[in-house]
């Protein structure tokens, strides 16, 4: 799909998916450099 310009999407056009993979450790550094080191964000046995 070609690159478009955010003026040219109109109400409901439709725009291709994006996935962005997200790991755990994704999640650890963001609890580190946001402060919020809470385990329930990132402890499965919690």
């Amino acid at each position: 799909m070609a690159l478009r310009e955010f003026s040219s999407v109109k109400v409901g056009d439709q725009l291709p998916e994006k996935v962005i993979p997200l790991t755990r450790g994704d999640l650890v550094n963001y609890a580190g450099v946001s402060g919020d080191l809470n385990p329930i964000h990132w402890d499965d046995d919690i």
